[in-house]
């Protein structure tokens, strides 16, 4: 779920507002005559979207035609802006009354409301003949393949005792992936052993706790926390 205030809201739900969308890449707006086609969003290692326990990651990926190549891994984001219909009016409600932003502004006709729909990083890219470059870009949870338990512990310096605590592994999976992560309660006492830690990747004994919880977990749309689902 995407944050959005009550000004956007308002905005949205008229028929005759305008919405535009922009793609930045490495902090930079890319011009959309320059983008051969709408970017594609998926959402990858979601095995059961229906159930519980899911550690999802999001992909994004487009073509388009860089004036500057991109960085190794630089950061790519994907913002949705919303504004009220022609004409020169303050933004009201059903009821007449003016709708108001978060600091208690009036909108007027072009005051627009933008969000963040997604922040990925660059994960692969390939270049053709005519220098259009293509795109496969994840967000922070894709790093939680990288490493079996015990090998994270390693690279993080984390002593393990056994067996090992939930805690231990949210904490763990917040180093790897540099995300927050939530507060969740364990319902059923769950702990992992030796052996689980040598075999189970993160995001598999991650995905333990958000079941033992009752939860889906995946990056939040600005790509600093995780959020449970």
């Amino acid at each position: 779920m995407i944050h959005t205030n009550e000004a956007w809201k308002k905005i949205a739900v008229d028929p005759y507002h305008r919405t535009s969308f922009s793609l930045l890449v490495d902090g930079k707006e890319v011009p959309a005559s320059r983008i051969a086609r709408a970017p594609e969003i998926t959402s990858a290692l979601y095995t059961d979207r229906w159930g519980v326990g899911n550690v999802a990651s999001s992909c994004i990926s487009f073509t388009y035609l860089p004036l500057v190549m991109p960085p190794k891994a630089a950061k790519v984001q994907m913002k949705c802006a919303v504004w009220p219909r022609d004409g020169d009016w303050v933004l009201v409600d059903e009821r007449g009354e003016t709708i108001v932003t978060e600091h208690g502004q009036e909108i007027w006709l072009m005051d627009t409301q933008t969000i963040t729909i997604g922040t990925w990083y660059i994960n692969t890219r390939h270049t053709d003949a005519r220098g259009w470059l293509t795109l496969e870009c994840y967000d922070k949870m894709l790093k939680l393949d990288r490493y079996t338990v015990k090998k994270a512990a390693k690279k993080y310096g984390v002593k393990l005792t056994y067996p090992v605590e939930m805690e231990t592994i949210l904490s763990l999976s917040a180093k790897v992936t540099g995300l927050k992560v939530p507060e969740l309660e364990d319902a059923s006492g769950l702990a992992f052993t030796k052996d689980d830690v040598t075999e189970l990747t993160m995001r598999e004994a991650l995905g333990y706790v958000a079941t033992a919880n009752g939860v889906n977990l995946a990056a939040n749309e600005s790509g600093t926390a995780m959020r449970a689902l």
